[in-house]
């Protein structure tokens, strides 16, 4: 019968307790209870087996445990090398592993038959066996090669790729197999090529300590390793082993539980020396340890088996994948700077992990199906980055009930030069919940995959664009955490990340795109490519404030007209206006030559908007087309409008949001499709009754009530009121510049439809350009006879002396040049307060 026992020893972190958690598992199941689950419960690890008490876990780790064989012959101070035909000389790395090693595999306790099996096999494939003082004499010619370019260079690749191949044909043992491949992946392209796990440094060793060397010292020092020249056990050795046993399992403290000066520290950074730990602020003795701990983690890493796959979809050539291993971005987390991302030149990180925490009771058949999979997927793509795993742990998670995953990054941060060491630093917990429209993320998925490779940290990169680049990485983090909040994806975090997006985009669209990254000691010109159209489910980010909905009626102006009978639209989305680009298919490029790109740093926001509507006015004028290029499915409303007017908006930020929603594929509308949406939803209603009137300082004053079109409000009275409230000569100005065709002219006493056969708009420049120049006048003059000519004859005389609404200054002129730009929602408003009303009832 299962009983429930709790680790208090084994917690989610650091990653040592983590590991050793999983190794408790493996070995439980493995060698004592097949049947035997295991979760985490209230930041411990929980064992359903057998034991049902502390001491009978206890007593069978110092009884019957059986230590994983973990060869290592790659590394000269492991004690897989063959023993020396002279005792070890002085500062020789190799003779006390060595010793440590063959003590083990000489013992007579069987519980060590494993590593004894192991260790023959191995030197029986280097052509010798274990008890032949000069079997050095029959290696084989290959492997004496290997081994002494191995002595003189210990971490060349090619060396150890050649060494574990052959381990691998070789070996049988089962964990044995499992750690070569959590060593390291052999490259199925290239012989001579190992792919080294970061998690276990390099290839098992923390600088000149081997984890493999130590592995076995803590064997021998707390396991009765008995020999024919040792036939007895020491009893305070025994009660010391227990000692430190319970510390690590049960968290039971004791004098002398840690280890001084025992490798390790990579898993347990608080137990190494550096800054501000620990009172002292400076760890003392160096490095310290629990030597079951570290026996235990090391037993947990051989599940972390490695698979070489090929991401044709990704980088186009062969990667390792490492279960749940990823390069680390900025963002998340304050603990990563610029220069501790993967990819960097001279960085300071070996990429991050995130191990996943599961609640629900779980064999470890499943665990380790989980482990040996390890790879989430994003979208149809392997992800590889940690903003990539930020947006597919909670789909991943759903599907293998787990509840969320630890994120811990691989950083330089002991030692210096050629000593320092990698940490494993904790950066926090990613819950794994199912969230809708979490999967939006991936539309920016190509462009956050170049600038992940290309944008570096370094002298001849311009700050700016390595700046940009970091907030992006934060906006995905902060996109996917607030996303997991809830339900549904938070729309404030979705705008903030195509914020985030468009403004590195616009960096880079300085140099068109171009930057330099350091490829070994040269430099190397690449292009970052424009962000590809994004989806229109996008359109539903939105913070609720008037900048935004100003933004989306602006950025989705959709393309217009032909160009020479070709399938081209003659003139492009507005984003074609804001950054030097075109379309090609279904993907933009940076173009050189564009003209149309008027958007300019430093001008006002009004000026640019107007800039943009000249010359798509320009570019209409050479072209085919119905109407004037200025439809969006999405205009603003008066309000928004008249706030807009009275400078009460942040304009900056509203540039940076027209840049953003620019990124979101407005789609194709074909003139059809214009007037049957205007039938719908744009009537011209009738203002009349309304009791529009003017007071004393000629401030419009109007008793209104909400327009009601097909048995629901067309317009609030609130809206009816700020439309009256914005200039007067607006709304005959703006209806030169509206998208598809003119409104209905209104008529007296009734809500007045489209009928679809209104006229286009005039094709109209000079009205832009006498208003920036500030005559008013002028402007209106031209405008009332434009459309007199259309059939829309103004209310009002421009001409008459006492025509205050034609008075404004330039500053103003050149404000309401900008808004002409500003598609509405509601253009038969429009007409209602310029046009001159029908007296018949057609």
């Amino acid at each position: 019968m299962s009983r429930l026992l709790t680790l208090p020893g084994c917690t989610p972190e650091p990653l040592g307790n983590y590991l050793k958690a999983l190794g408790v598992f493996r070995l439980v199941v493995e060698q004592a209870d097949p049947n035997a689950m295991g979760y985490w419960k209230d930041g411990y690890f929980a064992l359903f087996s057998r034991f049902a008490f502390e001491d009978e876990l206890i007593g069978w780790f110092k009884d019957r445990y059986q230590p994983s064989p973990l060869p290592a012959p790659w590394s000269v101070n492991s004690g897989w090398w063959p023993p020396d035909k002279q005792p070890p000389k002085r500062g020789d790395k190799r003779g006390t592993p060595n010793k440590n090693l063959r003590d083990l595999a000489n013992s007579t306790n069987k519980r060590f038959e494993p590593i004894r099996t192991c260790l023959q096999e191995a030197l029986q494939s280097m052509g010798g066996m274990v008890n032949l003082p000069d079997h050095e004499d029959g290696l084989s010619a290959e492997l004496k090669e290997v081994l002494k370019k191995l002595e003189s260079q210990p971490k060349k690749a090619k060396e150890r790729a050649r060494l574990v191949s052959i381990l691998r044909d070789r070996l049988t043992s089962p964990s044995a197999l499992r750690w070569l491949d959590a060593v390291g992946a052999l490259s199925r392209r290239r012989e001579d090529a190992l792919y080294s796990f970061q998690l276990l440094a390099d290839c098992g060793a923390e600088g000149v300590n081997s984890y493999i060397g130590n592995y076995y010292a803590r064997l021998c020092e707390h396991l009765p390793v008995v020999t024919l020249a040792e036939q007895f056990w020491p009893s305070e050795t025994g009660q010391l082993s227990e000692l430190r046993l319970r510390a690590a399992l049960l968290n039971k403290p004791g004098i002398k539980s840690r280890q001084d000066d025992a490798a390790g520290g990579l898993y347990s950074p608080a137990l190494v020396e550096a800054p501000n730990i620990g009172q002292a602020f400076v760890a003392s003795p160096k490095k310290r340890v629990n030597p079951w701990d570290f026996i235990l983690t090391m037993e947990g890493l051989v599940l972390w088996a490695s698979a070489a796959t090929r991401r044709a979809e990704v980088l186009r050539k062969e990667q390792p994948a490492f279960p749940f291993y990823c390069d680390s971005a900025v963002g998340g987390a304050t603990a990563v700077g610029p220069l501790e991302v993967s990819g960097q030149n001279e960085g300071k990180s070996r990429g991050e992990v995130w191990y996943p925490i599961w609640t629900r009771p779980a064999s470890f058949q499943e665990i380790d199906r989980l482990f040996v999979e390890g790879r989430i997927t994003q979208g149809q793509r392997t992800a590889t980055r940690a903003t990539q795993f930020a947006l597919a742990v909670s789909s991943f998670g759903q599907e293998r009930g787990i509840a969320s995953f630890h994120r811990v990054g691989l950083l330089e941060r002991s030692g210096s030069g050629d000593q320092t060491t990698t940490l494993a630093i904790s950066l926090g917990e990613i819950p794994a919940r199912r969230v809708i429209g979490i999967d939006l993320g991936t539309d920016l998925d190509p462009f956050v995959e170049q600038v992940s490779e290309l944008i570096q940290h370094h002298a001849n990169q311009p700050k700016r664009i390595v700046a940009a680049r970091s907030r992006l990485d934060q906006a995905i983090f902060d996109f996917a955490s607030s996303a997991n909040q809830a339900s549904e994806v938070d729309s404030r975090s979705a705008l903030n990340l195509l914020t985030v997006a468009s403004n590195l985009e616009r960096e880079l669209g300085v140099t068109l795109g171009k930057v330099k990254y350091k490829q070994g000691q040269g430099l190397q010109e690449r292009n970052v490519r424009p962000i590809p159209p994004l989806s229109n489910r996008w359109l539903a980010s939105n913070d609720g404030t008037a900048e935004c909905r100003l933004a989306r009626a602006i950025a989705s102006i959709a393309p217009w007209g032909e160009r020479d009978g070709r399938s081209v639209s003659a003139v492009e989305a507005l984003r074609a206006n804001l950054l030097p680009v075109t379309r090609q298919g279904n993907s933009w490029r940076w173009d050189d030559t564009s003209r149309s790109a008027v958007w300019a740093r430093g001008a006002t926001l009004f000026d640019n908007l107007a800039a943009v509507l000249r010359r798509r006015l320009i570019d209409a004028s050479i072209c085919k087309g119905e109407g004037l290029p200025l439809w969006s499915a999405y205009g603003a409303s008066f309000s928004d409008l008249l706030a807009l007017w009275n400078g009460e908006l942040d304009e900056e930020r509203l540039g940076d949001l027209i840049h953003a929603l620019a990124l979101i594929d407005t789609g194709t509308w074909s003139p059809e499709s214009i007037d049957r949406s205007q039938k719908k939803y744009d009537p011209t209603p009738e203002l009349h009754s309304s009791a529009v009137w003017f007071d004393s300082d000629d401030e419009p004053r109007a008793d209104v009530e909400p327009v009601i079109w097909r048995d629901g409000f067309l317009l609030t009275e609130q809206e009816l009121r700020d439309a009256f409230a914005l200039p007067r000569v607006y709304a005959l100005l703006k209806l030169c510049f509206v998208g598809g065709r003119l409104p209905a002219l209104p008529a007296e006493g009734r809500t007045r439809g489209r009928t679809g056969e209104e006229p286009y708009p005039p094709l109209a420049p000079e009205i832009l350009n006498l208003l920036r120049a500030g005559r008013l006048a002028d402007t209106v003059a031209i405008a009332a006879r434009k459309l007199r000519a259309k059939g829309y004859p103004s209310i009002f005389d421009p001409h008459d002396a006492d025509a205050a609404e034609v008075e404004m200054s330039s500053e103003d002129c050149r404000r309401l040049a900008g808004m002409l730009l500003v598609p509405v929602r509601h253009a038969g408003v429009l007409a209602a307060l310029a046009i001159k009303p029908r007296t018949s009832n057609l």
